[in-house]
């Protein structure tokens, strides 16, 4: 297949991988709760496709499903496609500046991602008049999903680096 053909396959596969990663999260992982939350894998996703991958399938594909987050499920449509997007967009230029090959990565980028999201969720609710209480979300919601998104982001972060890329460093950029 020309080179072509094998970005338009990529995109289309990693497509699949987050819309099922939205069927998923919307449905089955709700029986995964734990204290009422759910791990937040669209972000993981978006964290891992834009820092493992040369093309721009995290920002791409955050964007979009961001948008879809939002209209199922959002107050203000935009919101978490605009933090999903800036996430991809600082992952993605990144990536040059962090070793890979560690487990400490995931980890780091995870714990950073979550806390970015969380913090302009948080004030981008604010600003367009949202009573959202920011105790409420540092205690109730971050805590525990951030815990809960590291240890999904290392078991993603070991799969796919182990599993489907066997390691070939030609593929990161």
């Amino acid at each position: 297949m020309n080179n072509d053909g094998e970005i338009i396959m990529n995109y289309f596969t990693v497509f699949l991988i987050f819309f099922v990663n939205f069927i998923f999260q919307t449905t089955v992982f709700q029986y995964f709760e734990i204290f009422g939350v759910i791990p937040n894998t669209t972000l993981l996703l978006v964290l891992f496709f834009s820092f493992l991958f040369k093309e721009k399938f995290g920002i791409v594909y955050g964007v979009i499903f961001g948008i879809l987050q939002d209209v199922f499920f959002g107050e203000i449509v935009g919101i978490a496609a605009f933090i999903y997007f800036t996430i991809g967009l600082l992952t993605y230029e990144m990536k040059s500046y962090v070793y890979k090959d560690t487990l400490f990565t995931p980890v780091i980028i995870t714990l950073i991602g979550g806390t970015y999201y969380h913090l302009m969720y948080w004030l981008l609710m604010r600003l367009f008049a949202s009573n959202i209480n920011f105790l409420y979300i540092l205690k109730n919601v971050y805590v525990i999903e951030i815990f809960y998104d590291i240890f999904i982001a290392l078991v993603i972060y070991k799969l796919l680096f182990k599993r489907i890329f066997d390691y070939d460093y030609r593929r990161y950029g």
